[in-house]
C-alpha cells in the first residue's frame, strides 16, 4: 500500500531524499489512509447531515466541504510528515535537511488528491442524499 500512496506524491512534486526517508517509515500508507478517510468523512457529513441544513444543498455547501477536506489534508500531512521527518533526525546536530517548501509540496499534493477522492465520494454519496442528490451537478 505505501508504494501505491508514494506515487500520488511522487507523480506531482518529489524530492528523492524526502520522499525516501517517508517512504522507509511506511508514512504513505498512513497518510493516504488518512486522505480517504477524511475525504469520505466529510463528504459523508455534507451529504447526510449537512445538505439537510438551509440552503447547504447548493453547490456553495458542497465546494465548502470540499475546502475543508483540503485543508484538513494540508494540516494533517503537514503535522504528520514534519514530526516524522523530525523523529527520523532527531540525534543529528543540524536538524533535518529539509525546506519548508519539501513540506508543502507534499501536503498540496495530497490535499489535491483528497479533493479528487471526495469527488469520486461524492458520485456515489448523491444516489442516497435526499437534499443533495443533484449536487454538484
Amino acid at each position: 500500500m505505501n508504494d501505491f500512496f508514494v506515487l500520488f506524491y511522487d507523480n506531482l512534486f518529489a524530492n528523492q531524499d524526502f520522499s525516501s526517508d517517508l517512504y522507509d517509515k511506511d508514512f504513505f500508507s498512513f497518510i493516504g489512509t488518512i486522505t480517504i478517510l477524511v475525504s469520505v468523512g466529510i463528504m459523508t457529513l455534507y451529504y447526510f447531515l449537512l445538505s439537510n441544513y438551509k440552503d447547504f444543498y447548493k453547490i456553495t455547501g458542497w465546494l465548502t466541504s470540499l475546502l475543508i477536506v483540503a485543508i484538513l489534508t494540508f494540516g494533517i500531512t503537514w503535522y504528520f510528515a514534519s514530526d516524522e521527518i523530525n523523529f527520523i533526525y532527531r540525534e543529528s546536530e543540524n536538524g533535518h535537511p529539509y525546506n519548508v517548501m519539501d513540506f508543502v509540496f507534499l501536503a498540496f499534493s495530497l490535499a489535491l488528491y483528497s479533493i479528487f477522492f471526495s469527488f469520486v465520494a461524492s458520485l456515489f454519496l448523491k444516489l442516497k442524499s435526499t437534499s443533495a442528490s443533484k449536487t454538484p451537478f
